[in-house]
Parts: C-alpha cells; structure tokens; sequence
C-alpha cells in the first residue's frame, strides 16, 4: 500500500490523499514443465512450474508447491527436484493459489524403458523388436514392460 499526499496553494493549507493497493494477479494456470518426465532410480530430473493468468501471461512472486502421488516411487523437492525411488509411476502436482498442474513421471527399473511419443505415431523400439502404437487421445504413452 502506497500513500500519495498532494497539497495546493501558496499557503500549503489544502491536502488531499490516496491509498493505492497493488495486489497480485490471479491464477488462471499452473503449466509444469516437461509435461512427462523419465527418472532413473537415484537420479534427480528437475520439473519447472509457470504460473500464469488468466489470458496466459507469466506471473511472478507466487509461491507453488509440488507434490507426488506416489512419493515411494518418485519423490519431489520444494523446488520441483524429482528423485527417482523405485520403479513405477507417480503424477506430479504443482499447485499455486488452488490450482494445479501436473506431469507424469516413470521410474524405470534394469530391463525396462521408457518411450515418449504422440498420438497415432507407431513406436519402434530399436533392437528389442517390438513396436508399440498409441491410440486414443492421449498426448503421451509410456511402455515400460519390456517384451521378449
């Protein structure tokens, strides 16, 4: 809050005020980046967190905190640092003023991997001789079971 003081005439007998208040702007979005993260067991993968407004601008001076829904698999930092546990998968949220991002991280244990592809797109996964295909409307598929 700011307080702005104006005084007029010769005699500085007359005085006005105003009280200003600049508020932060409100969260229209929390975008958490990259959306899919592979993270190796004992390894760390950084996430990043953008928060913007409601027509999509960055804002700053907020305060998000993250959160995995599987912290025995992944486990994530007050800074968005992921650390690899155990094998499987976690969805990870960052969350400013109630709303919410999210991304999907996968551990992959020794024997399996990790694919990241598009819709519609056919995976082949060279030298293990399978080909995987993702279907639906999903923007990300993760094929962990290694086939023989």
């Amino acid at each position: 809050t700011v307080t702005i003081t104006a005084r007029s005439g010769c005699d500085l007998l007359k005085e006005g005020y105003a009280f200003i208040t600049v508020e932060r702007g409100a969260v229209g979005s929390v975008e958490v980046s990259p959306g899919v993260a592979a993270v190796p067991v004992g390894d760390l993968v950084p996430l990043n967190a953008t928060v913007k407004d409601s027509e999509g601008n960055p804002l700053s001076g907020h305060t998000v905190t993250w959160w995995s829904s599987a912290p025995g698999v992944v486990e994530v930092s007050d800074t968005g640092m992921l650390w690899g546990v155990s094998g499987g998968w976690a969805w990870i949220a960052a969350t400013c003023d109630g709303v919410t991002g999210w991304a999907l991280a996968g551990v992959p244990t020794q024997g399996e991997f990790v694919v990241q592809a598009f819709p519609g797109y056919e995976v082949e996964l060279f030298g293990l001789n399978n080909v995987g295909q993702i279907v639906g409307e999903a923007d990300y598929a993760f094929i962990l079971d290694q086939q023989s």
